[in-house]
């Protein structure tokens, strides 16, 4: 029993420890993370833009426009459909 204690002991303090590196991360790491994320938004933030602004053009196109454009995205989603698999 005293060497179950003594070993869960020395687990213990070998984990709570600073120079363990097992519960911590790395400041490269942190800064990686942090870089990922702000990549991640900046990525979405200009997806979004791009999105704004092809339905802007779509409104400011006259109905026969709108039509062939319609007809158009319908025709290319069929044709790459299979390109897709």
């Amino acid at each position: 029993m005293s060497k179950l204690k003594l070993i869960i002991a020395l687990i213990i303090a070998a984990l709570s420890l600073s120079s363990c590196s097992i519960l911590k991360k790395s400041k490269g790491e942190k800064e990686e993370k942090k870089a990922e994320v702000k990549a991640a938004k900046e990525e979405k933030a200009m997806r979004a833009e791009i999105k704004k602004l092809e339905k802007a053009h779509y409104k400011r196109q006259p109905k026969e426009t709108k039509k062939m454009m319609k007809r158009t995205k319908k025709a290319s989603k069929k044709l790459n459909k299979p390109r897709r698999k």
